[in-house]
C-alpha cells in the first residue's frame, strides 16, 4: 500500500466562469474530509443497548481549507474565495481533491464562509468553508 504527504495532494476548485483552477500552490492545511452515513436511534422500550439503523442517506461535512493570503487576480484564493454564496445561490463549485497516486474526492460545494486574518510577525491568512452539496464522487 502506498503512503503519501501532502506534497502528493492536489485540490482544484471551479472558477466562477467553472473552469477548474489549481489551488495547490496556496493551501496549507485542508480538512478533514468526512463522508458520514445519517443513522436513526431504533432501540425500543425495555432494550439496555442503544441500536440504530442506516436512513439510506449520506453527507460529506463542510470542508475548512486554510493558507496564506494571495491576491493574484485571477487564481488566487482571494480570487476563488471570495464568492460566498448569497440567500438564493444555486450556483455550486466542483471541488476536487486528489489523494496521492489516483484517489479522488469529488463534489458540488457552496463557498459558505471566507476569511482574512492578520497577526503581527506574520503573513496574512486565509480561511474558507466548502460545504458540499448533493453527491459524493469517489473513485
Amino acid at each position: 500500500m502506498a503512503k503519501y504527504g501532502s506534497n502528493s495532494l492536489a485540490v482544484s476548485l471551479d472558477n466562477s466562469s467553472g473552469s477548474a483552477v489549481v489551488m495547490t500552490p496556496y493551501i496549507t492545511a485542508i480538512g478533514p474530509v468526512t463522508v458520514e452515513a445519517l443513522l436513526e436511534e431504533s432501540h425500543s422500550f425495555g432494550d439496555s443497548w442503544f441500536e440504530s439503523l442506516a436512513t439510506g442517506l449520506r453527507r460529506m461535512s463542510p470542508v475548512e481549507i486554510s493558507g496564506i493570503f494571495d491576491d493574484t487576480s485571477t487564481t488566487g484564493p482571494d480570487a476563488i474565495f471570495n464568492a460566498v454564496a448569497s440567500a438564493t445561490s444555486t450556483s455550486s463549485r466542483t471541488l476536487l481533491v486528489t489523494w496521492g497516486g489516483s484517489k479522488t474526492t469529488s463534489c458540488e460545494v457552496l463557498i459558505s464562509a471566507y476569511t482574512r486574518g492578520a497577526t503581527r510577525n506574520e503573513l496574512t491568512s486565509y480561511s474558507v468553508t466548502l460545504t458540499p452539496t448533493g453527491a459524493v464522487t469517489e473513485a
